[in-house]
């Protein structure tokens, strides 16, 4: 990564392109490893679905996992949730993911994406519709939004120790002043 930067904030913007029932959105780091996109309908080989972060592919070659099926939380993403909203009716909602972008700036944690889940209702099964990365319509395509600072500096381990020593060295020399003096 490039030192001298800090990221203040990220925000994942999403569009619902209709209304449905007001459930919960809320937006998780995936930890477990990458998973393919998928084409959207039916799975075929190499697309993500309910069991399976990759299904085999090409013919022959095994499939890759969800540590549980649906995505487990604490296995397969992690908790709590990076950033929650209602969504009430169709059109732009932001998610703050700064933590989960910031970790991945710093190198800390691997970079899998986002997991969305959807909770709230009756029991009933939730069914939204969130414009994706080819939506026919670009202007309701997933945004990411990062604003980097150039403010946030953070110096060499080494400058830090030639400074620890420098005023250790400042302290000596003004203890010894005050004694002999």
């Amino acid at each position: 990564t490039d030192d001298h930067f800090c990221i203040n904030s990220a925000t994942l913007s999403l569009y619902k392109t209709q209304r449905t029932v007001d459930p919960i959105a809320s937006v998780f780091k995936v930890i477990s490893g990458p998973w393919s996109e998928g084409n959207g309908g039916n799975s075929t080989l190499g697309d993500v679905d309910w069991n399976h972060r990759i299904q085999g592919s090409p013919p022959g070659t095994p499939h890759t996992l969800w540590n549980t099926p649906g995505l487990g939380a604490g296995t397969d993403y992690e908790i709590p949730a990076a950033d929650s909203e209602n969504l009430t009716s169709a059109g732009w909602y932001d998610w703050d993911v700064t933590s989960i972008v910031g970790d991945w700036y710093a190198e800390s944690e691997p970079n899998f994406g986002f997991f969305i889940k959807i909770t709230g209702g009756t029991g009933q099964r939730i069914l939204q519709q969130i414009a994706s990365s080819e939506y026919t319509t670009q202007g309701y395509r997933p945004i990411l939004t990062v604003e980097l600072d150039d403010r946030c500096l953070i110096p060499e381990p080494g400058t830090l120790s030639l400074l620890g020593l420098g005023l250790l060295g400042m302290l000596r020399y003004r203890i010894k002043r005050k004694r002999s003096g």
